[in-house]
């Protein structure tokens, strides 16, 4: 089910039949730089496609899939996922490494996040990121994301960005 229309992306809930599709998003070394895990297979990729569906499922947000408008390619992910110990909702995105530096993480972040306020009534917003993952920490700042601190979240450090409603940015995007 489409979620979200953005002027190039279509952004939908995940089904079983994507699985395919969510795997090739990780193929690429470069797009598990700042994951713990350097090689993700497709157990890994089973298993994250069920924890999408079911949180789908369980809050009525999840990770969305993103396909181009033009092609219907799926080209990566993007939306929200609870944090653990009820800190909060984080927004996140995954691109597969031939899409990067087009701006589509932007795009689709900041539809994602103008639809958490506004139909999902999120009052804020976090974004954690890799201290040294340059690109992400960008995305959310274009999004108007504020450097909060540091965070340890599953025993490694993060950089804790967040945006409460009333800050939120109208988009040029929207």
């Amino acid at each position: 089910m489409i979620i979200l229309e953005t002027p190039r992306l279509l952004l939908g809930t995940w089904t079983k039949d994507k699985l395919q599709d969510l795997y090739a998003l990780y193929q690429h070394p470069q797009t598990l730089e700042f994951y713990s895990n350097k090689h993700f297979t497709y157990q890994q990729a089973q298993k994250l496609l069920s924890e999408f569906i079911e949180h789908q499922e369980n809050y009525g947000f999840s990770l969305w899939y993103c396909q181009l408008k033009a092609t219907k390619q799926l080209i990566g992910f993007t939306g929200f996922m609870t944090l653990e110990n009820h800190l909060g909702v984080d927004i996140g995105y995954h691109f597969t490494r031939s899409v990067w530096q087009q701006g589509f993480a932007t795009e689709a972040a900041q539809h994602c996040l103008n639809y958490g306020f506004n139909t999902l009534l999120f009052k804020r917003v976090f974004g954690i990121t890799h201290p040294n993952n340059q690109a992400s920490k960008q995305v959310l700042t274009k999004i108007g994301m504020s450097l909060q601190g540091q965070i340890i979240y599953r025993d490694r450090m993060f950089d804790l960005y967040s945006i409460d409603k009333q800050v939120a940015p109208s988009s040029a995007y929207c």
